[in-house]
């Protein structure tokens, strides 16, 4: 069963990039890209999809922001959420039913930073059901 879990070890997302999760704690099956970012589905099925950061508004503002999970390059998951100005933790999961070799990612939008410290700030997974 392909599945991937893993984090971002350094630096920041801005807003219009793709996360990359650079660490990778388990990638059954080389699935996901810790270069650009993509899990890549081997086979057709649903698959769970998971992600969690700390973060935080570019200017620090009080306003809404979004990350999406997009399939092929395109939003099918779009995720709002309050901010108040300050630090804060966001998470989300889906379930996505993909073709085969249809590729994953999560995109930051708005005037949004995401961090990666260590791989517990920020962390992806991609798990096929069935």
């Amino acid at each position: 069963t392909p599945y991937f879990f893993g984090g971002r070890n350094s630096g920041q997302t801005g807003s219009g990039s793709d996360f990359v999760s650079s660490v990778a704690i388990t990638n059954r099956g080389s699935h996901y890209n810790t270069s650009n970012g993509r899990f890549t589905a081997p086979v057709a099925g649903d698959y769970f999809c998971s992600f969690k950061t700390f973060s935080s508004p570019q200017s620090l503002s009080n306003a809404h922001y979004q990350v999406s999970l997009r399939v092929n390059g395109t939003s099918v998951s779009i995720y709002y959420f309050y901010h108040s100005g300050t630090h804060a933790p966001i998470a989300f999961s889906e379930i996505l039913n993909l073709s085969a070799n249809d590729y994953v990612t999560a995109h930051v939008h708005g005037s949004l930073t995401v961090y990666g410290t260590d791989q517990t700030y920020s962390t992806q997974s991609f798990y096929l059901l069935g």
